[in-house]
């Protein structure tokens, strides 16, 4: 990807998303892997599990990228006009809106509305050639810094995920979209002490075989169909993935009447602006059958999501929590999130995963992101609320009796 183009996957994958990102591969995602700063996070690299592979030479100079932008967030931070000339970005940027204490950068993204899969590709090699063209520029003349700043925040979380096996990035995207159909079929088998094979269909036996995560389950599968163990083990490969695509349902959102749901939130960040923070939250939650608001609360539980902001610049917008005690639920946001990044997240704290896909191609060490320009939940610049967000709100939060 060129490095002007670089920004537009950034927004687009601003949420991590990208990750959101994250998302993520969703911008969702287990709490403390992502913490600390751009060094400390290139530092974890080389503890993690997947090994470095063709990042084993490039450490040294993702290090130095890192201590440049932190030392650009520090400056920034400093300067006496803290603002970012909205002229860094490109011409599908307005400004930036101040919210509570947060600085969103507003974009103006035309919307789609037919299904149109859109894919790009993005790596440290861009980043790496910006910063080289970049490198003596001066902080003051912020375009490049901001540039740099984001990319290495989004890329960071792709990185993290990866290399902590945290999510699978061998899997493709028609693969992804099929699981919970194939997973669906298999549990049935699975549980049916009369199932004797599983009727998945000669496409879905495709999409499993050219999966190389899958391959050797599978293979044993097709040549023991009865075979339980080797069906179980194939599962257990299958929740990893299920986790991105699955719908969870959250004990915050609450239907109270017919019309109207209620998600109860706590933040601190947002000030005398909660108003407008819920409509940045809430302005594509809203159809003609099925409206959604937030129920502000005066104090944090555990159990229920809190908005909070990470104080370094561009930091990827996302949700955490712990998934094992589901606790801990935290919407993260930083100045230079984007608007329309928060609606895309409160879809994760009213159940949605991403529906953007990113895989990894180790050969030319970068990126692959596959995202629907329509669905809000897969890129949250160009999407809206489709059909099938209402009725999985509809079937997750129905009306009390």
């Amino acid at each position: 990807m060129r490095p002007l183009l670089f920004l537009t996957t950034v927004l687009l994958l601003n949420c991590a998303s990208k990750n959101e990102p994250n998302s993520t591969t969703p911008d969702v995602h287990p709490n403390h892997l992502y913490e600390g700063s751009p060094k400390e996070l290139i530092q974890k690299f080389q503890t993690l599990p997947q090994g470095l592979g063709c990042y084993e030479k490039l450490i040294p100079l993702q290090t130095e990228i890192a201590e440049k932008v932190e030392a650009f967030e520090k400056h920034l931070a400093k300067s006496k006009s803290k603002k970012v000339d909205p002229q860094t970005f490109n011409e599908n940027v307005e400004g930036i809106e101040k919210v509570g204490t947060l600085e969103l950068i507003k974009t103006k993204f035309p919307k789609v509305t037919q299904t149109t899969w859109k894919t790009s590709f993005y790596g440290w090699k861009e980043i790496i050639d910006l910063y080289k063209k970049s490198k003596e520029t001066s902080f003051d003349e912020q375009a490049p810094w901001v540039l740099i700043t984001l990319s290495v925040r989004g890329i960071l979380i792709d990185d993290l995920r990866r290399l902590s096996g945290e999510t699978d990035y061998s899997i493709q995207r028609q693969t992804l979209m099929a699981l919970p159909e194939m997973n669906h079929k298999m549990v049935n088998c699975i549980t049916n002490e009369n199932c004797n094979q599983i009727d998945w269909d000669p496409k879905e036996v495709s999409l499993l075989r050219s999966e190389s995560n899958y391959q050797s389950e599978i293979e044993e599968i097709l040549r023991h169909p009865a075979d339980k163990n080797a069906l179980v083990k194939l599962q257990s490969k299958f929740n990893q993935n299920l986790e991105r695509v699955r719908f969870r349902q959250e004990s915050g959102v609450k239907r109270i009447d017919e019309n109207t749901l209620e998600v109860s939130l706590y933040s601190e960040i947002f000030g005398n602006d909660r108003d407008k923070a819920e409509q940045l939250l809430t302005h594509r939650w809203k159809s003609s059958e099925l409206n959604v608001q937030i129920n502000w609360l005066t104090s944090p539980v555990n159990t229920l999501f809190q908005i909070v902001k990470d104080n370094l610049l561009g930091g990827r917008a996302h949700v955490t929590y712990n998934k094992y005690s589901d606790t801990d639920k935290k919407m993260v946001l930083s100045d230079l999130s984007t608007t329309n990044s928060l609606d895309h997240e409160f879809g994760h704290i009213l159940g949605f995963p991403d529906i953007y896909v990113t895989s990894w191609d180790e050969k030319n060490c970068e990126y692959k992101t596959e995202v629907n320009l329509a669905d809000m939940m897969s890129d949250h610049t160009t999407g809206d609320t489709l059909p099938y967000h209402w009725e999985k709100l509809q079937k997750n939060y129905p009306v009390a009796n």
